[in-house]
């Protein structure tokens, strides 16, 4: 195993920050289930703290061992994921969060990237991962390393590197959490192809 991956794991379950490459932008991530972690996030970011973020899911199964899922998700998880997509639904009551913001809703943002490094992340750190774009609120999201270093470094516990993004752009946001679903956010994944692939 590469040694940065274990590093990561290691930080991300003793409560660092850590930033790493994903197929959309890079991620700036932390311990789900520690709140000085989660809130550092916030900081580092000047993130407005009503703003929840989102999971990093492992698959379609660690999915649904966090929310309550329908055939809509089934559909849009089998067209699209792992991917650039993200899925607001409704979170069970058995996952149980720290007090951030995600800890007063009843819904989560949930997504599986499709990215080598993120997910050898994922799948080594024994604990769910919360994550948001690196960037400073309002800015661009970094894309590549060199943006990650000149606004993070000596700011996280660890950045790991890896190619530029893929992508280069943020996820599409689907929520699913009413019988009409909303798309809050369109990135790669278009509106028309949103709705096609639940129609199919």
């Amino acid at each position: 195993m590469n040694k940065n991956i274990f590093q990561a794991a290691r930080i991300l379950e003793q409560g660092g920050v850590i930033c790493f490459p994903t197929e959309t932008v890079y991620a700036l991530a932390a311990n789900a289930l520690d709140s000085s972690a989660i809130n550092r996030i916030y900081s580092l970011k000047g993130r407005d703290f009503n703003k929840p973020l989102a999971i990093l899911a492992k698959s379609k199964l660690d999915v649904a061992n966090m929310t309550i899922t329908d055939d809509r998700f089934d559909k849009l998880y089998d067209n699209f994921s792992p991917g650039p997509i993200s899925y607001i639904l409704p979170k069970k009551e058995t996952f149980i969060l720290p007090g951030d913001s995600n800890y007063r809703l009843s819904s989560l943002a949930v997504r599986v990237p499709d990215h080598a490094i993120a997910m050898q992340i994922l799948n080594e750190a024994n604990c769910p991962v919360v994550a948001t774009s690196a960037n400073i609120s309002g800015d661009e999201e970094a894309t590549d390393e060199n943006s990650v270093r000149s606004i993070f470094s000596g700011k996280v516990d660890l950045i790991v590197g890896g190619d530029k993004s893929k992508i280069g752009i943020a996820s599409t946001i689907v929520d699913l959490c009413a019988e009409q679903i909303k798309i809050l956010r369109v990135g790669s994944i278009s509106e028309d192809e949103i709705i096609q692939a639940i129609k199919g």
